[in-house]
């Protein structure tokens, strides 16, 4: 009995000596940052080569004659994870039976989406200079593939013979 009354504190004592002890996240990637890391555009990826030089992309969803983009996918996301903390993957599932361009009137369903009406975004990164995808979409559903600038960067694309998009990015002005 004498062990039990003294086990308690003495845990008390160590969990509180310990909790202030932070794990370290080894982030591997140095030199280029590629992620979700615009908070506008969860639905794509930011590659950033060098400092200054900043590209991404994201998906635009059409359904039914009526596409969604930009802040308004924010409204259709059902979940959002696993995402690793080192950056290395990350998974988005958008519930596309909800109605389009309803901004914050967009009713909120709590269930999951079945199946046949989820979108689901994921990607890993492999190295430091190249990120792999994979996008799962219901039948009938059109994707849009916008690219544009972040952050009132600018720049310009254009498509090359070969059908890869080139991107040009400058300060912005």
């Amino acid at each position: 009995m004498r062990a039990v009354r003294y086990f308690v504190p003495l845990s008390l004592i160590l969990f509180l000596l310990t909790s202030g002890l932070f794990s370290e996240i080894e982030y591997p990637w140095k030199n280029i940052f590629i992620g979700a890391l615009e908070a506008r555009a969860w639905n794509g990826l930011l590659l950033s080569p060098q400092e200054g030089s900043v590209f991404a992309f994201r998906f635009g969803i059409e359904k039914e004659g009526q596409i969604v983009d930009g802040n308004d996918v924010s409204y259709l996301i059902s979940e959002v994870g696993p995402h690793s903390p080192d950056g290395q993957y990350a998974r988005l599932k958008l519930d596309l039976s909800l109605p389009f361009n309803m901004g914050s009137e967009t009713p909120i369903l709590i269930k999951p989406p079945s199946r046949s009406d989820t979108f689901i975004f994921e990607w890993s990164r492999q190295d430091e200079m190249t990120v792999v995808g994979r996008i799962i979409a219901p039948e009938g559903i059109v994707i849009h593939l916008v690219h544009y600038f972040p952050w009132e960067l600018r720049g310009n694309y254009r498509m090359l013979a070969d059908d890869q998009v080139k991107g040009e990015s400058s300060e912005s002005s």
